[in-house]
């Protein structure tokens, strides 16, 4: 039960940067929203999915693909944003 309410808090975040992703005029602030929610979704999956799984492995494994996330995200984001200053 736990882990579906942060699954459906998940899809909500990601809804909520959609919507702001589209009402955003501005390339960078819209960037930065859809940014911020990718983590926080992937965040809430990961907290809901502990309640799920019981071993260490899995758990080294949820946390190292959040990691990922978290940095990936933000070097696509700024690599981006360079790349449109330029232009």
């Amino acid at each position: 039960m736990i882990a579906e309410i942060f699954s459906l808090l998940s899809a909500l975040a990601l809804l909520i940067s959609a919507i702001g992703l589209v009402r955003f005029k501005d390339t960078f602030v819209a960037m930065h929203a859809i940014t911020k929610a990718d983590v926080l979704a992937v965040g809430l999956i990961v907290i809901g999915s502990l309640f799920k799984i019981h071993t260490l492995s899995q758990i080294i494994k949820l946390f190292t693909l959040l990691i990922m996330v978290a940095i990936f995200s933000a070097f696509v984001s700024y690599s981006i944003a360079s790349r449109l200053t330029r232009i």
